[in-house]
């Protein structure tokens, strides 16, 4: 029985990424923006102003009149959710369309994983790591690109000084490569850094989407160089992923 059960979690995770990566494509790609006396737009004008700290009033009357008003009209839940990526600078349709997708399939795979009993932390790190470009579209708002990678890295620095102390053999045996090392790291900072000059260019969505070319390029060399196998379900991955891609950069 536990074995059926975990692999149903398997099949949960592949509809799961799929599922993602077709609202994605809608939300991003083909979804018009909502019209204005509508609640799609009465959350995100209120997520806005919430992350701007102007409270629960009524959108429209504060949009068309200036009008400041108190309102309960909706739950208060999912606005507050929103309000998070818009108190950070993401205040666009499509960051809060990223946001509902997440939360949406977040929390189906969430209730799927603890029927199965599969460890619901995959799905929460999944989510942060999906998360964490709107923060970063937020953060090149407010910081030149360079300097916001720059902070971010020496973060990751800072953050990896006690390894010098409680693992000072590993570390011994790793700074053997260190010219590999050395390329690895400025190769991936001047990587990081056009992501970031391209937030300051494109839409978050069409970014999001064209980093992700990378993963096509990780599935076929870790099947053909690194000899990893399993080169077909790599592939078909990577051409999900490749479709989502043309959808957005195709989209109107």
């Amino acid at each position: 029985m536990h074995a059926r059960l975990r692999g149903f979690g398997a099949r949960l995770s592949v509809i799961v990424a799929v599922g993602l990566a077709i609202r994605l494509v809608y939300a991003l790609a083909l979804a018009p923006d909502p019209a204005f006396l509508s609640d799609a737009n009465f959350f995100h004008l209120l997520a806005n102003l919430v992350g701007d700290g102007r409270g629960f009033i009524h959108p429209f009357s504060f949009v068309t009149s200036g009008v400041t008003r108190p309102t309960a009209e909706h739950p208060p839940l999912y606005t507050l959710v929103l309000a998070v990526p818009s108190a950070l600078g993401a205040t666009s349709y499509d960051a809060h369309r990223v946001v509902s997708c997440l939360l949406g399939t977040g929390t189906l795979a969430a209730v799927g994983y603890y029927l199965t009993g599969e460890p619901v932390s995959a799905i929460a790190t999944g989510l942060t790591i999906a998360s964490y470009s709107l923060v970063d579209k937020a953060g090149v708002a407010r910081l030149h690109p360079v300097p916001y990678m720059l902070l971010l890295e020496g973060g990751c620095a800072l953050a990896g000084l006690p390894l010098l102390r409680f693992r000072r053999d590993a570390v011994r045996r790793e700074a053997r490569g260190w010219p590999t090392i050395v390329l690895a790291a400025v190769m991936s900072a001047l990587a990081y850094t056009l992501v970031l000059f391209a937030f300051r260019l494109s839409k978050t969505g069409y970014v999001v989407a064209a980093r992700e070319l990378s993963i096509v390029l990780s599935a076929v060399i870790g099947s053909l160089w690194l000899r990893e196998g399993r080169l077909a379900p790599r592939l078909a991955g990577a051409a999900i992923v490749l479709a989502g891609v043309a959808c957005i950069g195709l989209a109107r």
